[in-house]
């Protein structure tokens, strides 16, 4: 007698971590899982996560279990000139489905960041440390946060930093392009922060998502470092010949204000975990054996 498979609903199928959580939810036979996306791509169906009632209706007909939320506006220094829009897609977006979710009994997981704290001080951020976001991006996840709270849905926010995965663009993919075509670069060393595998995180995502951990969580791989450190060790083992230099935040300006100092203190998660979580220069030296 074969036992019965409970539901699923993944919203947000595309980009690196929901292409990366999907990959891992397909491997898994206890599970029924329903994918949606912004167009439709194959194996998903189509959601405009801004209708509510398109959102209701699809939680309504699919009754998941959980719903992994990955869907977000990412670009860090867009959202300066699109405060709207990232305040729709981080914030209120993610309230009509904290809604939607609360109304149908489901567990909510959802995705945040490093960038809802200030980047001050040099001691990992804990859970429940007072948020101040200092750009337009984690002021638009912490709305979401705090929408999500508000809903009274059943629910696990995920804060996590420096994601690199199989597909999309990211720093890794970046730095190791540029050091192919040029002889040297200059590399941010005075921020500091943990990278962290999309792989982990998702395998975190579904670990918590499928324990129905309540409550706000940090993920990273184990370390910290600067984006010059991440750049040397990735260089290196890719045994690309570049002069990397250091440089100041003040030496490569963007539109976003970065945090200086965003390593998120993720001691109580691993504990939560029935695996170990690898160091980020583990993780790395993974991820650029397979991926690139």
């Amino acid at each position: 007698m074969t036992s019965k498979k409970f539901t699923i609903l993944h919203i947000g199928a595309e980009g690196m971590l929901g292409t990366q959580l999907g990959l891992l939810l397909k491997e898994r036979n206890d599970v029924k899982v329903v994918s949606t996306s912004r167009m439709g791509i194959k194996g998903t169906q189509a959601l405009d996560i801004t209708l509510y009632d398109q959102v209701r209706e699809l939680i309504e007909c699919v009754k998941p279990c959980i719903i992994f939320n990955t869907t977000a506006y990412t670009n860090v220094d867009l959202a300066e000139s699109e405060e709207p829009l990232a305040n729709l897609i981080n914030g209120d977006c993610v309230g009509m489905l904290a809604t939607a979710s609360k109304a149908s009994g489901a567990f909510l997981v959802h995705i945040s960041t490093d960038y809802v704290f200030p980047g001050s001080g040099d001691t990992p951020w804990k859970p429940n440390d007072l948020v101040s976001p200092i750009n337009v991006y984690g002021s638009s996840k912490l709305l979401g946060e705090a929408l999500i709270q508000e809903s009274g849905v059943d629910y696990a926010i995920i804060r996590t930093s420096w994601l690199y995965g199989i597909c999309g663009n990211h720093f890794i993919k970046t730095i190791l392009s540029l050091a192919q075509d040029r002889g040297s670069l200059k590399v941010v060393s005075d921020q500091t922060g943990s990278p962290t595998n999309t792989y982990d995180l998702a395998n975190c995502v579904i670990d918590l998502g499928f324990k129905r951990a309540s409550g706000i969580h940090h993920f990273c791989n184990q370390g910290q470092c600067s984006w010059f450190d991440l750049a040397s060790y990735a260089v290196k083992i890719k045994n690309i010949e570049c002069d990397l230099e250091r440089c100041s935040t003040d030496e490569f300006p963007m539109p976003a204000q970065r945090p200086i100092y965003s390593v998120l203190d993720c001691r109580e998660t691993y504990e939560k975990l029935s695996w170990e979580v690898r160091s980020w220069q583990d993780s790395l030296t993974d991820y650029l054996s397979n991926e690139l």
